[in-house]
Order: structure tokens, then sequence, then C-alpha cells
């Protein structure tokens, strides 16, 4: 195959490179998601239940106005500050941070800012629904470019 004239392979390049940005884009998105809402689930990124707070705790948080639910979740604060870095040029890297102080010191033994396991597969990743649309569109751009 021949390229169309003024078409090259760093055409082909800017393609792959475009699409699978916005493929990691939308996975970021969807991992950010789902752990957030973890929160509400009350479970980890596995699926497993949080341990019931004990009944000092919800003594405590019915004393101050938080009610019984969601666990880990007073203010909101340090759910809402859940962010997913990825970086589209190592595929499958991404990072669930949170910039609250306590996030870290306090919930570092707890899971729930795992990155849920889903998404820890590249491969079925690249099976899914998602990954097959995105190779297609590749694809179907590539061959644009050729006579």
């Amino acid at each position: 195959m021949v390229f169309k004239e003024g078409r090259s392979e760093e055409d082909v390049q800017r393609i792959v490179n475009r699409n699978w940005k916005e493929f990691y884009e939308e996975i970021v998105l969807e991992i950010a998601a789902e752990v957030k809402s973890n929160f509400d689930m009350e479970q980890d990124a596995f699926g497993s239940g949080w341990t019931p707070l004990a009944e000092s705790t919800i003594e405590w948080r019915l004393r101050y106005g938080y009610g019984e639910s969601p666990i880990l979740v007073n203010t909101g604060n340090l759910r809402d500050s859940i962010e997913v870095v990825a970086d589209p040029t190592y595929p499958g890297s991404a990072e669930v941070e949170s910039n609250v102080e306590y996030a870290e010191a306090v919930h570092q033994n707890r899971p729930f800012l795992d990155i849920p396991e889903k998404f820890l597969n590249f491969d079925k990743l690249m099976d899914s629904d998602k990954g097959q649309r995105i190779q297609s569109k590749i694809d179907d751009e590539i061959m644009e470019l050729y006579e």
C-alpha cells in the first residue's frame, strides 16, 4: 500500500496517539467515578464491604450531625477530592490520588483508593467493546491515508 500524496508514517502515528489518548482519558474518568462510588456503596475496589462502624463511632457521628452512614463520609471532602492521574504514553498507568491532608495518613491501609480490579487487566480492556471500538476507529482512519 502506498500513502496518498502528502501523507506519511507520521500521520499514522498522530492518529494512533490521538485516539489512544482519548481512550485513556475515558478510562480515567470511569476509574474516578467507580472509586468515588465505592464511598456510597461502602466497599473497596474489589467489591468487599467495609467493616461496619463501631457503636462508639456511630454515637459520635450522630452527636455531631453526620448520621450513621455512609462509612468514611462526614463532610464528603475526601470522596470529592479523588482524582485519577494517568500517563497516556504508558499504557495502563493510572494512580488514584487525593489532595486532602489526612487521606494518606489515616486511610493508607484501606483499599478504597485502589484502582478497581476490572481496570487492571490491559488485555481485557483492549478486548472490551470500548477497546475494540477504538482499535476499529484507528484502523479506519489509517486506511484513509492510503491510496
